[in-house]
């Protein structure tokens, strides 16, 4: 009896939970709850960048990695395989990367692409205008075949004090606080 306990104790824990960064345990009162998933990075990444899913384009079976979850930044904005946002200060091309796949984080936003109220959609915004770095967030545009992120918490930007950029003239993106939240269109 005892090594059934033992047995069963032992598969209740080694669940898929663990693999995709799930929390167990939540403190509402004190911490946000943020799932996250490791990847494997094709570019190199810094905190905030939203990243989109990078599978390979492979025609025989020995094309294994167009199934390995890999990503990388996106030069289309809403992209429709957007994956989550780096939680990484800074991770090199090659390397494995964390990124949160659903919950509160703060991200990179274009400061021209700013959502204009909270609650509204916010996906991958590289390209809307050249300041724009790789990685950056901006208001959702709806359209066939795109790819939201999420949506936005404040649409004010994270004070240099806070950890952010501040609305400082000439940065190409300040820090804001959006719900990871993945979808499509």
């Amino acid at each position: 009896m005892k090594k059934l306990l033992v047995v069963l104790a032992i598969l209740a824990f080694s669940g898929i939970a663990f693999g995709a960064g799930i929390p167990m345990v939540v403190d509402p009162a004190n911490s946000p709850e943020v799932w996250t998933q490791d990847v494997y990075t094709a570019t190199n990444l810094v905190v905030g960048q939203a990243v989109v899913w990078d599978f390979a384009n492979a025609t025989t079976p020995a094309g294994y990695r167009n199934r390995i979850p890999r990503v990388t930044l996106s030069a289309t904005v809403n992209d429709i395989r957007i994956a989550g946002v780096c939680l990484n200060s800074a991770v090199t091309a090659g390397n494995v990367a964390v990124i949160a796949i659903r919950g509160p984080v703060y991200v990179r936003t274009s400061m021209s692409g700013l959502p204009t109220t909270a609650s509204n959609c916010v996906g991958n915004a590289t390209g809307i205008t050249t300041n724009d770095t790789q990685g950056s967030c901006g208001a959702y545009t709806a359209a066939n075949n795109s790819g939201i992120l999420g949506w936005a918490v404040t649409t004010t930007d994270n004070t240099v004090a806070n950890g952010g950029y501040g609305t400082t003239a000439g940065r190409d993106s300040t820090m804001t606080v959006i719900y990871v939240q993945p979808g499509l269109n």
